[in-house]
């Protein structure tokens, strides 16, 4: 019974049309129109949001490239500042060093400066020595000489008067 209800006669052709298949038929091709409406308002949408997805990925890489350049920048300016550091407290280590170094060779410089005073005094004072050696040497040959020159003057004068004598008794 139910199947002849949904069952008419077309009243031009006389065919038999089932209702429900037709209804079946409408409300499959609407709600498939419904869909393709839905699925392609969902796809733009779906579009929309890869675009905005998109957008936003660009805008976080851009970001994300600001805050590496930043971060390089301050890795770099820490480096320096670190590398400065570094720089001046090595140079005030070779400073320390060679303020120590230059102290030393002066010490050494001062003792060897007072070496060779005292060697310069010592040849001095050799020099004196040889001076005075040589000068009591002349003197005391002096005073040979002037002895001798007596002790002959005395000969002399002896043998001369001997001989004066010898002539006054001849």
């Amino acid at each position: 019974m139910e199947k002849e209800s949904t069952i008419i006669i077309c009243p031009e052709c006389g065919t038999e049309i089932n209702v429900n298949e037709a209804l079946y038929h409408q409300l499959e091709d609407q709600i498939k129109k419904d869909y393709d409406k839905k699925a392609v308002k969902k796809e733009k949408e779906l579009q929309l949001k890869l675009q905005e997805i998109e957008a936003e990925k660009k805008l976080i890489e851009g970001e994300k490239e600001k805050i590496s350049e930043l971060v390089d920048k301050q890795v770099q300016a820490k480096v320096r500042a670190e590398k400065t550091k570094l720089e001046k407290s090595l140079r005030e280590k070779i400073d320390e060093e060679k303020s120590e170094q230059l102290g030393a060779l002066e010490k050494e410089l001062q003792e060897k400066s007072e070496q060779v005073k005292e060697l310069y005094k010592t040849k001095a004072d050799l020099t004196r020595l040889k001076r005075e050696k040589e000068e009591l040497r002349d003197t005391i040959s002096a005073e040979e000489e002037k002895k001798f020159n007596a002790l002959l003057s005395q000969e002399l004068i002896i043998i001369f008067a001997q001989n004066s004598l010898n002539i006054y008794e001849s």
